[in-house]
């Protein structure tokens, strides 16, 4: 949603959103998003083109980027929790997996058609994202 300060008017912003969460803007103006639905931090051109930013860590999804920061070095800063693995804010795991262990979540309830869930793979974490594109594990979660 955005609130437009002139008119006092709500409207959409973008849709769909992904479950976006822990927007923020880089040093250049271009608004950064953690989605949890897509598990990937996303920057959004100018040209309104989505540039994916990271969506796995040495091959391994993300859980559910929830925070990102610039740095005036370029680089980007991320949180990765489990907080997208609960039906309420993205995508819960699979039956069986850490945030679904019994089974008793439908993680396709509220999706969109041709949905296909997955199990979550890595720890809670946070990351950098160099300019060059290389991706850092930078606090894990021990």
């Amino acid at each position: 949603m955005r609130w437009t300060e002139d008119d006092g008017r709500v409207s959409v912003f973008r849709s769909p959103s992904n479950n976006s969460n822990g927007n923020s803007f880089d040093f250049q103006g271009r608004q950064l998003s953690c989605e949890h639905l897509t598990r990937r931090v996303t920057r959004y051109e100018h040209d309104g083109t989505a540039t994916v930013l990271a969506d796995s860590y040495q091959g391994k999804r993300l859980n559910s980027p929830n925070d990102v920061a610039a740095h005036p070095d370029g680089s980007y800063w991320f949180t990765d929790p489990p907080y997208g693995g609960q039906l309420y804010e993205g995508e819960p795991d699979v039956a069986g997996g850490p945030s679904n262990a019994g089974g008793k979540l439908n993680p396709r309830i509220g999706q969109p058609a041709g949905f296909v869930p997955g199990r979550r793979e890595l720890p809670t974490n946070c990351y950098r994202i160099d300019p060059s594109g290389r991706i850092d594990l930078v606090v894990t979660e021990d």
